[in-house]
């Protein structure tokens, strides 16, 4: 299956036939998604299942986290940081003034694995988002479009 991406002008340069792809996202997959593909593949394992082996692996992850670590696993690496300015060396974390945040990277061999199989299929213009969507992306509730 090809993955449709769009073409959208390139405006940090002044050539008028500069160009970037856009991937025209079908959504977003969730928890329960991941489980029933899995499933649908031959997985011995039921949705409820992975769905609580994948919560045990979350949970356990944030314990790490939230001790310093570096994450990774298999599709990603999480590292924890502190968003905000400081003011000086004797300035302090105060969460009034700053955030503290996930970065997250591609796991490498995740990312290799997805570039040795992708597929690309150009659509001609920007997918249009449903009218049923719109009152779910005002709320900021995520939708699947």
């Amino acid at each position: 299956m090809a993955t449709d991406y769009y073409l959208q002008d390139y405006t940090l340069t002044v050539d008028p036939d500069d160009y970037i792809a856009v991937i025209a996202s079908k959504g977003t997959a969730s928890l329960e998604d991941l489980a029933q593909t899995m499933v649908q593949q031959d997985s011995r394992y039921t949705p409820e299942e992975i769905q609580a082996f994948l919560d045990e692996i979350r949970q356990a992850a944030l314990a790490l986290l939230e001790q310093g670590f570096r994450v990774t696993g298999p599709l990603a690496l999480v590292a924890p940081n502190i968003q905000g300015l400081f003011y000086g060396e004797e300035d302090i974390y105060d969460p009034r003034r700053h955030q503290a945040i996930l970065m997250a990277t591609a796991e490498p061999q995740f990312e290799r694995e997805w570039q040795a199989n992708a597929k690309f299929r150009k659509v001609r213009t920007r997918p249009s988002v449903p009218a049923s969507s719109l009152g779910a992306l005002q709320e900021g509730r995520p939708t699947i479009v």
